[in-house]
């Protein structure tokens, strides 16, 4: 494993935790969910932003010179371990630290569906996206991982096109 790709992810899931636990002691993930729509995504740009910059300083570390192939092999490594202690961090949150957050939020998204006086079907839509994607479950862990797998493993691509030197 690329040393750089460890160090970095580390210290991503180090400001994850804090991150979240902020959030929680503000209560954006239980009381003042209309901050916390926007908050919760700070962890994610953040990991989209790094995995250029990993990506950088291992061609850096190859003395200026990096393929495709070591750029993207950095990428997925960094990508890998941050989704990974991600999903775990998330798990951990909200089956231990608020377990009320499903709650919360389901509560939160049928106060704003009615308030911009959505139809029946779209307040079914969204509350069945929303037990899909936040209820707890497995499934919605396997998801979340997958995901922000599939935003690292093509931004990894991209880092790797844009910092390849030959």
């Amino acid at each position: 494993m690329n040393p750089i790709s460890i160090r970095y992810s580390l210290y991503l899931l180090a400001f994850t935790i804090a991150w979240i636990m902020m959030e929680h002691y503000l209560g954006f993930n239980s009381t003042n969910m209309q901050q916390g729509q926007y908050t919760r995504f700070v962890p994610m740009i953040l990991f989209w932003v790094l995995i250029f910059y990993v990506v950088f300083l291992e061609r850096k570390n190859l003395n200026g010179t990096m393929n495709y192939r070591q750029g993207f092999r950095t990428g997925i490594q960094f990508s890998i371990i941050y989704c990974l202690g991600f999903t775990l961090i998330i798990a951990f949150y909200q089956h231990f630290v608020n377990p009320g957050f499903y709650d919360s939020l389901k509560a939160f998204t049928l106060e704003q569906l009615h308030a911009r006086n959505a139809s029946q079907k779209e307040i079914d839509d969204s509350l069945a996206e929303l037990e899909f994607s936040f209820n707890g479950s497995a499934l919605s862990y396997l998801l979340l991982f997958v995901f922000s797998m599939i935003w690292g493993v093509g931004l990894s691509a991209i880092a790797a096109l844009t910092f390849k030197r030959k």
